[in-house]
């Protein structure tokens, strides 16, 4: 197991540069020196041109000289020298105000207290924004876009405080992690050929959630996918499925475990109550499977936000970069490999794959889980605060929310949903019998 290192995002912001598709990053264009580009570009006119053997360090050969000999080793008209000339200074131009605009933000440190307060808002035009230049690109065949650093080895992100924003790691047995991608593989496929067998999720989203969520019940309670409510038949795949994820799902426990000891104490204390027969995923209550997809950019507010989102992409596929347009880093993981990071609070989403099957295993935590962000009144077992301890320094304090009293509750309020959208119903119709009729 690879150690991740710990990146300080003072100025410089990240080295890595991505192996793949270079020309389509700035920083692979501007790490190439004025000199070597002008002397590539004479090297291939005086190598390659046949009808003499001028060279450019010939001093006595004028330089309008010299571009007749490129204009007719390139076969151009005689007379678009001056526009030819005009075309390349403006590439040129362009690759120096990239180069501009790389150093500016090179040397100006990452405020993460503008990141993680920016107005939601904000966020959300980002996100859009992003997922815009995503879908462009993508169109484009190409999967990556200019201005973020790519990064391809294991890296945690922290800011000055030592709180850990993103954490890019190895699994410790990757072999192991075969088998899962099999299981998913087999599953996906076949969902495809049976279509009987398609949970609501699959068909609309190609994504299904398998756990346990708490929503707006008191207790937790098992997902319709993990259920297989809609088809019965259907729930030994299912059985199959969340076994198969298990090698996957341990290495990612234990490297929580060991990595943020405190964080996963509190993970495991989380009571599910009676209605949740067992922990599927060790300290994560829930695991989603995206079956050959990427997601837009967006933030998952319902998450909570002191813990660790987890994503696990499996197959073999090029593109599909994990990206955090507001620390522009964009990540290449890979199966084998995993991310962890705060999905509540940072805009996060996926560039497009431009070939291969890629399927991703997302393991979190909502915070309807937690007791303390549910608005009802306390049952005892669910006594229960996941906020981090101050010596961890791993994540920010959050102040405890003013409990509501018994008063609040009310009895059977599931009973209560569906009369409440037939009287709205009702009221609904009387209003427009009586004003537009």
């Amino acid at each position: 197991m690879v150690t991740p290192t710990t990146v300080d995002l003072s100025p410089p912001l990240v080295d890595d540069q991505p192996t793949q598709n270079p020309s389509t990053s700035t920083n692979d264009i501007t790490s190439t020196s004025t000199n070597d580009i002008t002397n590539n570009i004479t090297n291939d006119i005086t190598s390659t041109s046949t009808s003499t053997s001028i060279s450019i360090n010939d001093i006595s050969i004028s330089k309008h000289q010299l571009w007749q000999e490129f204009l007719k080793w390139g076969d151009f008209d005689k007379d678009s020298v001056k526009t030819f000339k005009n075309h390349c200074k403006n590439i040129w131009n362009n690759i120096q105000n990239a180069n501009k605009r790389e150093s500016e933000a090179q040397n100006k440190p990452l405020d993460f207290n503008q990141v993680l307060q920016r107005h939601s808002y904000d966020k959300l035009f980002i996100a859009d924004e992003t997922t815009k230049k995503a879908k462009q690109a993508a169109a484009k065949g190409k999967s990556h876009i200019n201005g973020y650093k790519y990064i391809v080895s294991p890296t945690t992100i922290k800011n000055s405080k030592g709180e850990t924003l993103v954490d890019f790691f190895n699994l410790a047995n990757p072999s192991s992690i075969e088998t899962t991608q099999r299981a998913v593989n087999e599953y996906y496929n076949h969902n495809l050929n049976e279509p009987a067998h398609q949970s609501n999720n699959f068909k609309k989203y190609k994504s299904e959630n398998f756990g346990c969520f708490a929503s707006n019940n008191l207790l937790p309670y098992v997902t319709a996918d993990t259920n297989s409510s809609h088809n019965n038949d259907h729930k030994k795949c299912v059985q199959k499925l969340i076994e198969e994820l298990r090698p996957l799902s341990d290495q990612v426990n234990n490297y929580i475990e060991n990595t943020y000891p405190t964080l996963y104490n509190k993970m495991k204390k989380l009571d599910l109550g009676s209605n949740v027969p067992k922990s599927y995923f060790g300290g994560f209550p829930i695991a989603s499977i995206n079956f050959n997809s990427i997601c837009q950019f967006h933030r998952d507010l319902q998450d909570h936000r002191n813990t660790f989102c987890v994503v696990c992409p499996l197959g073999i596929f090029e593109g599909g970069q994990i990206a955090f347009p507001e620390l522009n880093l964009a990540f290449e993981v890979k199966q084998g490999q995993a991310i962890a990071f705060r999905s509540c609070l940072l805009v996060h989403g996926n560039f497009g794959v431009t070939s291969g099957i890629r399927h991703s295993v997302v393991f979190y935590i909502h915070k309807s889980l937690v007791k303390q962000e549910r608005p009802f009144t306390s049952l005892g077992s669910f006594e229960f605060n996941l906020d981090i301890n101050s010596d961890d320094s791993d994540f920010k304090q959050l102040p405890k929310k003013k409990k509501l009293s018994s008063k609040s509750l009310t009895n059977s309020r599931k009973d209560n949903i569906g009369k409440c959208y037939f009287y709205i119903k009702i009221y609904i119709k009387i209003y427009i019998n009586i004003y537009f009729f």
